[in-house]
């Protein structure tokens, strides 16, 4: 990987699976001197394969694609390349998917709706080995810790294991049982057994209350 100094400019490989966003981003970063996009991809495999390639300094990663959340290859990164900083960018304007992103070892976490005016400036700063998180995030994480009593339902969301979290999100995204062995490349009696685990880390009854409170926290409504 290159030297991140302000003479010698850090390469970065940019992730997205929106072809839009990701060409902006492109363009955007390729106007700043001190970095160089040397990849982009659109999914988790190609990703992989390009950073084993390129060995960046800096992978701009969009937290979820394909509408999966990728922890699993934040992790495969950092064992692979401790030093490589990953800075995660994503829609979702919740505490505890920052807190998982963070567990699993990004250096940094940036809401796309302020990428256009933070981005350069949060890629700076993991570069310097500092942690960068969006202010609404982080006052979110903050409010989390101050007030535990009224984020029990995001205590019990944190118990799910990647799987579970993502077969959760599925689920509260419309997909069916189906879509969701499809997309994660499971079969129907796996899925009905995460359904089974996630009801009893978060003491639900039934399969229609799962539906319904997974569908509140992709919505936001909790």
């Amino acid at each position: 990987m290159t030297n991140s100094t302000s003479t010698i400019a850090s390469s970065i490989i940019v992730i997205d699976d929106h072809p839009i966003v990701r060409h902006g981003l492109v363009q955007l970063l390729r106007r700043v001197q001190d970095f160089k996009v040397c990849g982009q991809a659109g999914d988790a495999r190609s990703a992989w394969n390009m950073i084993e390639l390129q060995k960046p300094d800096i992978v701009l990663l969009d937290l979820f694609l394909k509408g999966l959340m990728v922890l699993d290859l934040i992790q495969k990164i950092k064992t692979s390349f401790p030093e490589m900083k990953v800075l995660v960018i994503s829609l979702e304007n919740e505490g505890f998917i920052a807190e998982r992103a963070l567990a699993a070892g990004a250096d940094g976490f940036i809401l796309k709706e302020e990428a256009t005016r933070k981005i350069v400036e949060a890629l700076r700063m993991v570069r310097e080995n500092k942690s960068y998180i969006s202010e609404p995030v982080f006052q979110k994480m903050l409010h989390q810790v101050a007030f535990p009593e009224g984020n029990s339902g995001n205590e019990l969301i944190n118990k799910l294991s990647q799987r579970e979290l993502q077969t959760f999100f599925l689920l509260g995204k419309g997909k069916s049982s189906q879509e969701i062995s499809e997309l994660l490349s499971l079969n129907i009696k796996t899925v009905e057994t995460y359904y089974s685990r996630i009801k009893e880390k978060m003491a639900i009854k039934n399969i229609r209350e799962l539906t319904r409170v997974a569908i509140q926290y992709t919505s936001k409504e909790i």
